[in-house]
């Protein structure tokens, strides 16, 4: 199996466990080890499974599974991926949350409030927060087609991405329904949400197309440069004959096949640049919704005789406090200052 078909199936396989629910993690070259949930379980009559897209390598670990084209193993997990909808839940079963003592000290390290006074937590409350991974197809056009998946993860509340999100879930093994009953997040509207994920997903697709470039690039100039001596030498042979001859009519002859050979060559040229050109189509292939209950915390900051309000959201998973979202811009806001409407804003929109 050549290494671009192993990279395909490796990223399906990846792609499929991962939306399962499965614990999914490459442990070396070509090679996955995955935990199943209990549906997977049922299928592949095992709860563990080492998968090996590499014959060599298939045949250096013992008790791994060669998965190719044709094996069972893949004929089971493209049933089961045709079957996947375009949306999938998948929760996170709960555990007991309780918030640190250090709670305000946490928001002050992690957040600055400025020109105002240190914040108060005046409330605190579970919900059911959601983390929108958007995953896009990618198909990359040149003299070779290759595909990649690229999933972006937007949190829902804030509309922020979050690219670390996908080491907070990799050993999570989720469920299908909630074991929990929260009060879900406010949520911005998803159209809204796929379109800060376009944004995201443009700038890693450049990323990506980057290296399909340099080698299409390289692989375009090893073929001009024959192109090139080629039709050189033809040219200098032609150019050989002219001058050493005085016959007018064949002169003629070898004048016409040579604007024929220069002819010959632009079109080779032009075939060239146009089989190396890298074309990229990226469009939504499904998009996955992860629940984790997490803590909102409503703090009360105050500037001069004024009060404000702000929410800001606690992932006991990660112990961090997440960044806020400007109200103005939508970016990050680790700074804050007091603004118009009785918001608080970031630095880039506050007046000094």
């Amino acid at each position: 199996m050549s290494n671009q078909n192993r990279l395909v199936l490796q990223d399906f396989m990846e792609s499929f466990l991962k939306r399962s629910g499965a614990l999914v993690e490459q442990t070396g070259y070509g090679l996955l080890e995955t935990v199943l949930p209990e549906e997977l379980t049922l299928q592949f009559k095992d709860e563990q499974l080492l998968l090996a897209f590499d014959y060599e390598v298939a045949g250096e670990n013992p008790g791994s599974t060669f998965v190719t084209y044709g094996s069972s193993l893949l004929d089971i997990a493209t049933d089961l991926a045709l079957g996947y909808g375009h949306y999938t839940s998948l929760y996170r079963p709960q555990i007991g949350v309780t918030p640190p003592r250090n709670l305000e000290q946490k928001i002050l390290a992690g957040l600055e409030f400025l020109r105002c006074r240190p914040p108060r937590v005046i409330h605190q409350w579970m919900v059911d927060h959601v983390f929108f991974e958007f995953n896009f197809r990618c198909i990359f056009r040149s003299y070779e087609k290759t595909e990649a998946l690229v999933p972006v993860v937007i949190d829902g509340y804030s509309g922020l991405p979050r690219v670390s999100f996908s080491e907070l879930w990799k050993y999570v093994v989720p469920v299908t329904e909630p074991d929990y009953r929260l009060p879900g997040a406010d949520t911005l509207p998803l159209s809204r949400l796929h379109e800060k994920a376009c944004r995201q997903v443009e700038m890693q697709v450049r990323q990506l197309a980057e290296s399909v470039c340099r080698s299409a690039a390289a692989l375009k100039e090893k073929e001009l440069v024959k192109i090139s001596s080629y039709y050189e030498q033809s040219a200098l042979e032609i150019e050989r004959k002219i001058s050493a001859t005085d016959d007018t009519l064949k002169k003629s002859q070898l004048e016409k096949q040579m604007a024929a050979v220069l002819r010959d060559r632009q079109l080779r040229e032009e075939d060239v640049a146009t089989r190396y050109a890298v074309e990229a189509e990226v469009r939504l292939d499904h998009l996955v919704a992860y629940h984790l209950p997490c803590m909102h915390i409503k703090l009360e900051v105050q500037h001069k005789n004024k009060l404000y309000n702000q929410i800001v959201v606690y992932n006991p998973y990660n112990n961090n406090i997440e960044d806020p979202a400007c109200p103005v811009c939508g970016e990050p806001a680790r700074q804050l200052v007091p603004g118009e409407g009785g918001q608080l804003i970031c630095t880039a929109h506050g007046s000094e």
